[in-house]
């Protein structure tokens, strides 16, 4: 393990961020809220850190093998929490460091949740900075799933080996950099396009920009308490839930369009499959308010159908308070998000890709009841899928469910009702953000929460075969 290798390049990753700091100071300066000088000193101090680890580590270069990625994602989502919590508590907006390290980490792993009990009085560039730790984790969890989920086989993703060149059993090729590149390009296309768009519709630039960010993230962070309930306006909701949508969406399928495969949508099981569960959900929420709750077609549609694609692209966003939903909305909207979006999205959750799989094979074995001599493999997009590949995403299924039922039992040993745990957990561990502010909860629960985003964030393997006695051995 060359730990000076993975040091060299979270220095790099502290630089990258706390270049991104000097946009929220420009946004402080401008504003002249009172947090210009928290914001300059956590930039100082994260830039001069990156700068300390590149510059002591600067010789020590090459490509990172398997066991060093690992480490390296998972040593670089904790530390930049750390970073991220910094102007929370120089600004002293959070006097707690487990609530500033708890938004910190909400922010980077898209997954929206918060334990600001209010948003009303923070300053623009706090708010901005929050919004931006979003956009940053977007795109790092783009470079995660075209470049480290394939290679590490992280939860059967080594499916994605035989179809991406970049892609070698040890060592990651040079030419994941260039796959990156259009997959990012196209992060900036639509963050900038939505964020247009939303200033037509008469949002403020600030507010413009601070949606685009936690929409194509699928973040979920507004500046409102209200969330986009706030706005009261159909345009504005029908911007954001296009946008969730796309967001929701493998990204190699756009770069696919965006070099005249305009086919290469439809082509794909995987989002045929994410376009039927919108469509089919969006109609049963809609039943269930306009029959039990609206008694009005227009307004039942409209929510159901943004509230459908929120929690399916793990996004957050929420037009409604769907808390005062009936039952069944409110439990449709959790197996949303516990499902999640698309491989190669911004999305958390299970991912459809693996939903896909499991229900495969499970009418493969009912087939096999009546057969059962007949050998069927279970095939995606007429290609057949190794038996190594679906052990890896039965063993992500059941090491998610383990860690759901015992994180749900944790929070209700802290003092939450069942249905609130299971709440909780599900969109943190999804990286939903579905639900609302946890300022109330105990440190406990909030430790409890930032475990569970970090796990799910980091496809759950990524975390625990770090802490495996053979990961460490030669």
């Amino acid at each position: 393990m060359r730990f000076k290798v993975v040091l060299r390049l979270l220095g790099i990753l502290f630089i990258f961020v706390s270049l991104f700091m000097l946009i929220s100071l420009f946004v402080s300066f401008f504003y002249g809220d009172g947090d210009f000088s928290s914001i300059f000193l956590s930039t100082t101090i994260t830039f001069t850190l990156g700068m300390v680890l590149f510059l002591g580590f600067y010789t020590d270069k090459g490509e990172i093998n398997h066991r060093e990625g690992f480490v390296l994602v998972t040593l670089a989502l904790v530390f930049l929490g750390f970073a991220g919590s910094l102007p929370y508590l120089f600004s002293g907006v959070y006097t707690s460091f487990i609530d500033a390290y708890f938004e910190s980490v909400a922010g980077f792993t898209t997954t929206g949740a918060t334990v600001f009990p209010t948003l009303d009085g923070l300053p623009h560039g706090i708010v901005f900075w929050r919004s931006l730790t979003q956009w940053l984790g977007g795109m790092s969890v783009i470079l995660f799933a075209v470049g480290m989920l394939p290679l590490l086989g992280v939860g059967g993703m080594q499916f994605y080996r035989a179809e991406n060149p970049c892609i070698k059993s040890e060592k990651i090729c040079s030419r994941i950099a260039e796959t990156a590149r259009n997959l990012l390009f196209i992060y900036f296309l639509l963050t900038f396009f939505e964020a247009v768009l939303l200033y037509i519709g008469g949002l403020s630039l600030f507010d413009a920009a601070c949606h685009a960010f936690a929409t194509i993230s699928t973040g979920g962070f507004s500046t409102e308490d209200m969330n986009i309930a706030a706005y009261n306006s159909p345009f504005i909701q029908g911007i954001i839930v296009f946008f969730m949508f796309l967001a929701g969406i493998n990204f190699t399928l756009h770069y696919l369009f965006l070099k005249g495969d305009a086919k290469g949508y439809l082509k794909s099981s995987e989002f045929r499959l994410y376009l039927y569960i919108i469509l089919l959900f969006t109609f049963l929420i809609f039943t269930d308010l306009f029959f039990g709750f609206y008694k009005d077609a227009v307004a039942s549609v409209r929510h159901a159908s943004f509230e459908t694609i929120s929690a399916l692209s793990t996004t957050g966003f929420s037009s409604a308070d769907y808390r005062q939903w009936p039952f069944l909305s409110r439990y449709l909207l959790l197996v949303l998000m516990i499902i999640g979006g698309s491989t190669g999205s911004t999305a958390g959750g299970l991912k459809i890709l693996r939903l896909q799989l499991i229900l495969k094979q499970g009418y493969i074995q009912l087939y096999k009841l009546i057969h059962p001599h007949a050998v069927l493999p279970v095939k995606l997009d007429n290609d057949a899928v190794e038996q190594d590949i679906m052990d890896g995403v039965w063993g992500f299924f059941f090491l998610y469910t383990v860690i759901f039922v015992v994180a749900a039992i944790v929070m209700t040993g802290i003092g939450l009702n069942i249905g609130d745990a299971f709440d909780a957990v599900a969109s943190t561990l999804s990286n939903a953000g579905h639900t609302g502010s946890f300022a109330s909860l105990p440190s406990a629960g909030k430790v409890t929460l930032i475990l569970t985003m970090l796990l799910g964030r980091l496809e759950i393997f990524t975390v625990l075969v770090v802490f495996t006695r053979g990961f460490w051995k030669r």
